[in-house]
């Protein structure tokens, strides 16, 4: 039984998601992107053809920023 329960346990940590966002721009232009709602807003300028990575960003909202 406790091999069970270790199995379990050790199954569950991991299973746990890693919150990440993965954000790609596909335009011809230089974009700024910002990710707000998780305290203070996070703006991250995103070359064309590249891909930018939100560690720890489950939730929030995301804009272009002018």
């Amino acid at each position: 039984m406790k091999r069970i329960v270790c199995a379990a346990f050790s199954l569950a940590i991991m299973a746990s998601p890693a919150f990440a966002l993965k954000v790609t721009n596909l335009d011809t232009v230089a974009h700024h992107v910002e990710l707000s709602g998780r305290g203070a807003p996070e703006v991250r300028l995103i070359e064309p053809n590249a891909t930018e990575f939100f560690a720890g960003a489950a939730q929030g909202f995301l804009a272009l920023v002018d």
